[in-house]
């Protein structure tokens, strides 16, 4: 079908071409994938636009010929807050509980550096620090570095953000400390499968193998221990910041009634990444800037 689409262009005597480019490679913090064919029968040539960003680590950012990657973690309001994954109403489902302790292992606890968040964890105390990481709440995926582009941005949209208050582990109270070794427990060594347990329930069995110990993390040289993990999905404002949307974007209202937040992430998670649509253009009326620029008298 996409062939026969492509012939049809030809016959009308179409210059075509198409690719597959990434977002992310153009300056908006998120690596969504899309094919874009373009079709002209002006004469002119196709052209396709240069990459303006790149891995920070790539020998091209490094030289300063390319920007790095734009981050999720600059698409995060971080003044809405993460609700505490313990003591909820309604119980997390066991599959994201999973994919929450995992991600905490990988981008938290075992992490050489992990990402702090630019908040603190307790106003009255500046000693404070929360780590954050990206969920992604999809079957077999546990999360992703703040510091890389927002994973792809769908209709029904899957990425939420996860936060770890770290108290510095002389001045934690026990307690809650407890409370989170309890969940991670499962995931040192070769747990059952067990998600966690309430902590008003009787302790599991304890084995031979201590499972049930207190998690610290290190950072600069401080050991710090997790004394919260938090959780919530990303607003609409923040999707669309990642799909390369300016903050002044609004949605218009449907019959004087504010768009649904659902129909939002649905539109957002559809939406052609602004940055590459401009970069297409762009580089394919390079003419017409030059004639634009031209001036008025000239012949």
């Amino acid at each position: 079908m996409f062939r026969g689409f492509v012939r049809a262009l030809q016959r009308h005597g179409y210059e075509v071409d198409w690719r597959i480019l990434r977002a992310c490679d153009y300056g908006t913090p998120t690596i969504r994938k899309r094919l874009f064919l373009i079709a002209r029968r002006d004469s002119l040539p196709i052209s396709w636009p240069k990459a303006t960003h790149g891995d920070p680590a790539a020998p091209a950012v490094q030289r300063g010929k390319l920007a790095p990657y734009r981050t999720a973690a600059e698409c995060i309001d971080w003044s809405i807050p993460c609700p505490s994954i313990f003591g909820r109403k309604k119980t997390l489902a066991a599959a994201t509980l999973d994919r929450i302790a995992n991600g905490v292992m990988r981008f938290v606890v075992q992490a050489s550096d992990p990402f702090i968040a630019p908040v603190i964890a307790s106003a009255e105390d500046q000693s404070c620090k929360v780590a954050a990481f990206v969920a992604k709440h999809y079957t077999g995926v546990i999360g992703d570095d703040l510091r890389k582009p927002l994973p792809t941005i769908t209709a029904t949209d899957h990425n939420g953000l996860v936060t770890v208050s770290l108290t510095p582990a002389a001045q934690a109270s026990g307690a809650k400390p407890a409370l989170v070794a309890a969940f991670l427990a499962p995931y040192y060594g070769t747990g059952s499968g067990e998600t966690g347990r309430d902590l008003r329930k009787p302790l599991p069995t304890i084995t031979t193998t201590d499972r049930f110990q207190l998690v610290t993390v290190t950072i600069d040289g401080e050991s710090y221990t997790i004394t919260d993990i938090g959780t919530r999905m990303f607003q609409p404002h923040e999707l669309a910041a990642a799909q390369g949307f300016p903050a002044s974007y609004q949605f218009a209202e449907i019959d004087g009634k504010p768009v649904p937040k659902r129909t939002q992430v649905r539109l957002i998670g559809n939406s052609v990444c602004p940055p590459l649509a401009r970069a297409l253009v762009e580089a394919n009326f390079t003419h017409e800037q030059k004639f634009m620029a031209a001036p008025a008298n000239a012949a």
